[in-house]
Order: C-alpha cells, then structure tokens, then sequence
C-alpha cells in the first residue's frame, strides 16, 4: 500500500520507519520545515520505564486545585483554559482512581519496554548516535514518605515486569557520584537500569535520513488542509489545496490531531501541555552527572547529552502557546541549583538555550494507537510526556494493527474507543 503519514516529529518518523520496512510505499508530510521540529527538538531526552506513571493519579485533582494560578506550579492549568476542558477534564478525574492509575503504568509499562527494545535494536543496525548518556538513570526522592510510597509502587508492578530497583541514598550516590555533593536532604531514589537518554531530534532526523536513502518520501513544509471522505473511508487527502489519494492514512500529529480530525467528527481527546528545557553547557562543571536524575521533590528533569547539560519540567495547560514563560523557567532552574549549585556556573556560561514544546496529552497519560471509524484512517498521538520513550514502540504496534498481526502488547488500552 502507499500510506501517507500526517506528521515527521519522532512518532511519525518513526511509524514510517516500521511502516517501510514492512514493505509499504510511504509519504510523510509535515507543515514544519523539518523533521523533529516541534515537540520533539529538546525534549526532556529521557526513554524508558522512569517516564511511565501517568499525570491522572490518585490526589492529583485536589493538588491541581491547590495549583490554580500559580506560576510556580509544577502542572499548571491557565484559568483562560478551563471552558476548553470539561470533556477531557471528566476523563482525567476518572482516570486518578487507584485501580486506573495502576492499569495506565502496566499499559505504558509494557510499550515502554517494547520501544526500548526497538530502539535498541533500530540504533545497532544502523549505527545511530544520539548523544547517548552514559550514566546511571535515577529518580531522586527528598521525602522519606515519598521515597517509601515508590518502593511500594516498585513492589507491586514487579509482577508486571517492571525494571526498577529501590537504592539507598550511599547506593544513589554510588551510582551518581554528583549526588554526593547536592544540596538539601536525600532519603533514596529508584534506579532504572534500562532506561536510556539522548537527543530525540538527533535520532529522528538520522531515521529520516536513512528513510530518504531508501525511497520514502519526505515533505516539509506541506499543510493538511482536509479530507474527502466516502462512508466509512478516506478517498482523498487535501495537501496545500490540492487532493491527493493514499490507501491508508496515519496522523501522528501531537497536539494538533484534535484540529485535524475534528471535521471528520473524531475525538481523541488529546489537549497541547507545555513543557520546558533548559540545555547549557557542562564545562564549569567537572563533576557533573553522567545520566539521569529525576527529581520527585522539586519536579525536574536533568540529563547530560554529550558535553551539555538539559534541564526539563513545568506542565503547563494553557492551549497552543509555545513560548517559554521566563518566570516558569527560572523557577526550574531555581530548583535545580538548590539540588547542584554547580549548575548555576554552568547556567552563567553563556546564554541557555531556554526552548518549550507542546506535548499532546490525553486524560488517561496513554496514547492514542490504531484504528478510527474510517477503515483506511489510523491514528499514532496523545504520546504526553512518554513521545521519545512510546516511539518506537507505539509505531512496531501500530503496524501490526494495520497488517492484523497479534501485536507484541495488548492493543486495547490505546484505542480511541476508550473516549468514547
């Protein structure tokens, strides 16, 4: 089939990867000037199971209250965005139950361990680099209650094959010898040793590369304007005014799926969250991390990517704004110096690199993967915080859908039908 892929960010570039390597002809066409050029250009970096709890938990709708107006808030809903949400906002508070917050990490779960095996085995057959850290990947706990509620979450989902170890605060250290010089208080942290992190736009535009080496083309610049449709099929794709006809179409759209779809009467309940990242360089730092740290108290994110340094955090609701907010930035960075006064040498070297993003979300924190009520239209969205680290293996699945194979994860938590 020739199958057109709607979106070249990393789970579109990676959706034609699988989806050429399955023998399709594949098109991809993005509005942006290249490929990973939005959500995915300076992502918090991070793939693997670290990444897989959702936003939708249990206590969340009373701290999101708590947040209101707050520009320091770690999730933060703009007042201007509230009459946009009651839909969304119904599914995420069904979503913070106890029984659902469990079911969305085993979900997750099971596709982050998918994409990382994918990832892998994608980057050695092709020799990808990525500036790929080399360091341990950690989630970092300042409370003591806290740090004992994670080592509950780590007992129970060892069942469900979760690739967690609970570490004492002389074992993080350890691993992360930064550590031992941070400031404040350090009660323990959970290590992931199969995580991994690195530049997301470095790997997509390589896969991209390689895709275009090998017939698959790519069309930058290009705008979905429409669909003409026949019951229950798409007949054609509007591109720049003109149609064109496909026998399959994939939308990988992030935070725009909503807005392109909704004419079509599909509702994937996926709202843009913004996010930030902070990447300066590590010289004036000679012992700075070599991985990953997560942050449970101050909510953030710090990696190291070659010889920089990103900070990641803030989620922020406030429709399609992707401007870094100055005041929500400096905030994290704040928080960052508190944990590593190093950094803020690291921070005066220059001038950051201060970016955001826009992470499309949905209530439930799991995406949007496989079939919509027009039988040649499919869906690959709603990735949230978990784009780099659901990829790869949101792609391999949506594939298996699209040829009816038994795919390697259970489809069923992904489908669209779930918001209906």
């Amino acid at each position: 089939m020739h199958i057109l892929v709607i979106g070249a960010g990393i789970v579109g570039t990676m959706t034609a990867y699988e989806l050429h390597r399955d023998g399709h002809e594949v098109t991809v066409v993005d509005a942006a000037g290249n490929v990973a050029e939005r959500a995915s250009f300076a992502n918090g970096g991070v793939v693997g199971a670290s990444q897989v709890e959702p936003w939708a938990a249990p206590g969340m709708p009373l701290k999101l209250l708590s947040w209101l107006g707050r520009d320091d808030a770690p999730l933060l809903v703009r007042l201007s965005q509230l009459p946009n949400l009651p839909r969304w906002g119904l599914h995420f508070l069904k979503a913070c139950s106890a029984e659902a917050y469990r079911d969305s990490t085993i979900a997750s779960l099971r596709l982050a361990m998918l994409s990382i095996d994918r990832l892998e085995a994608i980057a050695s057959e092709h020799n990808i680099a990525f500036s790929r850290a080399k360091g341990a990947m950690l989630k970092i706990y300042s409370d003591a209650e806290a740090f004992r509620k994670a080592g509950r979450l780590v007992e129970g989902l060892a069942g469900a094959g979760f690739p967690a170890q609970v570490v004492s605060r002389d074992e993080a250290v350890a691993l992360e010898p930064a550590l031992a010089g941070a400031g404040g208080t350090l009660a323990g942290a959970v290590s992931y040793p199969r995580d991994l992190a690195g530049l997301c736009r470095d790997f997509a535009r390589a896969i991209a590369k390689l895709l275009q080496a090998s017939g698959v083309t790519f069309r930058l610049n290009a705008k979905v304007d429409g669909f003409r449709t026949a019951p229950g099929r798409v007949e054609a794709v509007r591109i720049d005014g003109r149609e064109e006809v496909y026998d399959a179409v994939v939308a990988a759209t992030g935070s725009w799926t909503g807005g392109l779809l909704a004419p079509l009467g599909i509702r994937p309940m996926v709202i843009p969250t913004k996010g930030l990242s902070i990447t300066v360089p590590a010289r004036r730092w000679p012992g700075a991390i070599t991985g990953a740290i997560m942050d449970t108290s101050r909510i953030f994110g710090l990696i190291r990517l070659g010889d920089s340094l990103r900070i990641s955090g803030s989620a922020e609701i406030t429709g399609f704004d992707d401007r870094p907010d100055p005041r929500r930035w400096r905030a994290i960075a704040a928080n960052v110096v508190r944990l590593f006064p190093a950094m803020e040498d690291c921070l005066a070297d220059g001038e950051p690199f201060v970016w955001a993003g826009l992470r499309p979300t949905t209530p439930d924190g799991r995406p949007v993967i496989g079939a919509t009520p027009f039988a040649n239209l499919y869906v690959n969205t709603g990735h949230g915080p978990q784009g780099w680290t659901g990829a790869c293996g949101s792609a391999r699945l949506l594939v298996d859908i699209i040829a009816r194979r038994d795919p390697p994860v259970p489809p069923e938590p992904f489908a669209l039908a779930r918001f209906r």
